[in-house]
């Protein structure tokens, strides 16, 4: 089996609403499109665009009030009744729209607090989620985001989310590698891959230091993603970059061919 392409609604199609970004994915040959926050619309119209443009939705992300300036709240105490809400919610949506990863995002963890008794809560709530989504079929997806972008966040490195990961004990959880927010933490990439491949199920894909794409920025993505393939990664590539010259461009998928020719990624062809 071949890595499966998919691409952003929130970098690659962003200010797009979902039926022009899913109309946009199908022009550019994918077949899935991940899009974080899909809540805004409706299930089952949601269903219905994917259907028409003949997609399957990567990703999701469970809710929380993310626009307003929350970035999640699994770690925060009090909170978890919210959180069982969020995760009954996500699983109802993902379940009409045949989303199989859902991503939950940790939260953050106030300067002067225990950072121990927010870990406890986030594990402990990340326990049940886990066993609420194998029931319906759904695996989780933890994504650590660097300091540089949300300082306070609960979890910045892969470390600390593999070692969170090992206190949760569940099987139907894993990592969400971003390029982006590895990087930033001045982790090697390949170090990093290597490391917790085995508890990696979804990669995001983004340069530094402006998350534009391969070849427009620090890193040697089309070299972090030829290891990734040849190690045999078979889940969602998530092209979760800007690309600098727009969608019109032919360089915004044209890094790909090579690994499609080689069989390792799978695209339709245009």
């Amino acid at each position: 089996m071949a890595a499966r392409l998919t691409a952003s609604m929130s970098w690659m199609f962003r200010g797009k609403g979902a039926e022009e970004g899913y109309a946009c994915a199908k022009a550019l040959g994918l077949d899935a499109v991940e899009h974080s926050f899909p809540y805004e619309t409706s299930a089952v119209d949601t269903a219905a665009l994917l259907d028409e443009h003949g997609l399957e939705l990567s990703f999701m992300i469970a809710p929380c009030r993310f626009f307003e300036g929350e970035r999640g709240y699994a770690c925060v105490p009090g909170r978890e009744a919210d959180f069982a809400r969020g995760i009954d919610e996500a699983l109802e949506y993902a379940s009409r729209v045949k989303c199989r990863t859902l991503g939950i995002l940790a939260g953050e963890i106030p300067g002067e607090s225990d950072r121990e008794r927010y870990l406890d809560v986030l594990a402990r709530n990340l326990q049940v989620a886990a066993l609420a989504a194998e029931t319906a079929g759904v695996t989780i997806s933890v994504e650590p985001i660097c300091s540089q972008r949300i300082p306070r966040f609960a979890l910045n490195t892969l470390e600390q989310a593999a070692n969170l990961l090992e206190r949760v004990g569940n099987t139907n959880i894993g990592l969400c590698l971003d390029t982006f927010h590895v990087a930033m933490e001045k982790g090697s990439l390949i170090e990093n891959l290597d490391r917790y491949f085995h508890q990696i199920n979804y990669v995001q894909l983004a340069n530094t230091p402006h998350r534009n794409g391969p070849g427009e920025g620090e890193l040697d993505l089309s070299f972090f993603t030829a290891h990734l393939l040849n190690r045999g990664f078979e889940g969602y590539l998530s092209c979760e970059y800007a690309p600098d010259n727009g969608l019109e461009s032919g360089t915004t998928l044209a890094w790909t061919e090579a690994f499609i020719m080689q069989g390792k990624l799978r695209r339709r062809p245009l």
